[in-house]
């Protein structure tokens, strides 16, 4: 069973918004992410919360923005869609994920055209979705007069390629846009960006749209270690987490603190 932290990240990360610590363990257990600790149940995750921002300090997933009232931070949001797309077999997390979906279902009974959309396509394992993409970016370079190849293996690149004399080494990662929102989640491994690549070294980010769509983020080496300097891309363990995030016509990383449009389908940036 998830924690009672655990299941006050999920319920943050579906309301969007802040909420008074009442309205977060009630939510938790109407979805029934966790079982009810005693008649202070309320009480005790209050307190579960305000330790873990004390103890965490800036790394703690959650906010105080009133003495009762909780939103996540980024640390946080990250994280809780990690929960959320993590695949397991586990009959907790089964459960977690169902009651979200029941629960998202009751709260508007109109038929969403995106949602409808998402239960039509078949869920496919991520290493379909990751070899697509490398086809798919491999397909867009040689369509720019690039003379592209997938590399049979893995190590760390995906792709070279070749134009006007000048070598390129791109790794590529692919997304399905997360649950009910319109937000991309990528990792990149820290020894992936120590290691010395051959020729120009690109990151190219594939995310694919409900309606089958596609756009990508360009970044050079050089604009990751940039971005991870500003903290726009999050170090997590041995990887690096990336989110991106489409708002209209402007691409955000991370947060809406970081708009990074200039990058969005901005295959010239491959120089």
């Amino acid at each position: 069973m998830p924690t009672a932290q655990d299941a006050a990240l999920l319920v943050l990360a579906q309301s969007e918004e802040p909420l008074h610590y009442v309205e977060i363990a009630q939510r938790a257990l109407e979805q029934k992410l966790m079982k009810p600790q005693g008649k202070d149940f309320e009480a005790i995750l209050n307190a579960q919360l305000a330790v873990e921002i004390k103890k965490q300090g800036k790394n703690s997933r959650f906010v105080r923005i009133t003495p009762a009232v909780y939103g996540l931070s980024e640390i946080g949001w990250v994280e809780a869609q990690e929960m959320l797309l993590k695949r397991t077999t586990d009959q907790d997390w089964s459960l977690v994920h169902a009651e979200l979906e029941d629960s998202n279902r009751n709260k508007n009974h109109e038929p969403n055209p995106i949602r409808s959309l998402d239960r039509l396509l078949e869920p496919v394992d991520t290493g379909f979705t990751g070899k697509a993409g490398e086809f798919y970016v491999t397909s867009e370079l040689l369509l720019r007069g690039f003379n592209a190849n997938l590399l049979p293996v893995d190590t760390g690149m995906d792709i070279l390629a070749t134009k006007n004399n000048k070598l390129y080494s791109l790794q590529v990662k692919t997304a399905n846009r997360q649950r009910r929102q319109e937000e991309y989640l990528f990792s990149l491994s820290q020894a992936s960006l120590e290691r010395d690549y051959a020729g120009a070294a690109y990151y190219i980010l594939v995310m694919l749209h409900p309606d089958t769509s596609k756009s990508v983020a360009v970044f050079s080496h050089g604009d990751v270690k940039r971005l991870i300097h500003e903290g726009a891309i999050r170090e997590r363990g041995s990887q690096y987490s990336l989110l991106l995030m489409p708002r209209e016509e402007i691409l955000f990383l991370g947060n809406q603190q970081h708009p990074v449009t200039y990058h969005w389908n901005h295959w010239e940036l491959i120089v």
